[in-house]
This record gives structure tokens, sequence and C-alpha cells, in this order.
């Protein structure tokens, strides 16, 4: 399994240098471990906090743990939500009237759209 997720690995990182310079390549990576600690600091922030306030019984560290659990909270967020606007497609907006109405016949009938493809 080892061999197979390293292989899957090397794969990607070969896909992505071919499609992007190395530059921002290395700048990804730098981004991504950053973001990786920052998760793992927060996280064991969080937790040797909890284990302090529950040795202790200290409220204080009580709100220690909660400080921590609430930026975990907001981080993990904003990183959704940066992925979310990463994979949005912005497409323009084209305003159609619809309202306009015309006589086929003696039906009235509105325009229709269609679209074709994605």
């Amino acid at each position: 399994m080892r061999s197979t997720r390293n292989f899957a690995r090397h794969s990607d990182l070969l896909a992505s240098v071919a499609l992007h310079s190395a530059e921002e390549v290395r700048a990804a990576s730098r981004a991504r471990r950053r973001r990786r600690r920052t998760v793992a600091v927060l996280g064991t922030g969080a937790l040797g906090s909890l284990g302090a306030a529950v040795l202790t019984g200290s409220t204080a560290w009580l709100g220690v743990t909660i400080v921590f659990d609430v930026l975990l909270a907001v981080f993990v967020t904003a990183l959704l939500q940066a992925k979310a606007e990463r994979f949005e497609k912005v497409a323009p907006v084209v305003s159609i009237d619809l309202t306009a109405q015309r006589d086929v016949g003696d039906v009235e009938a509105t325009p229709s759209i269609r679209i074709v493809g994605a």
C-alpha cells in the first residue's frame, strides 16, 4: 500500500510540474506545509490545554482550550472558503428579457432558453 501511495504521490507531482512552473509548485508545497503546521499547532494546543484543564480542574485552562478551539474553527473555515473560491468558476452573467411575448397564431408564447453543454 505504501509503495502504491508513493507512486501516486510522485505521479501527481510530475503531472503538476508539467502544468506549472517549479516555483509555483514549491510555493504551493510551502503553503501546504504552513497550513498543516498551523492546524497541528492549534489542534495540539486545544488537546493539551484540555488535558491540563481536566487534570488541574482549572477554569483558566478551560478558557485557553476554548480559545484554541475557536481559532482552529476559524482557520479551518477560512481554508474551506478559500478552497471553495478556488474551484468556483466565474462565468459571465448575461441578462435575458423573458417578459417579452410574441404571438404565434392565437397562442401567446414566451421565449424559452435551451442550454446545451456544460
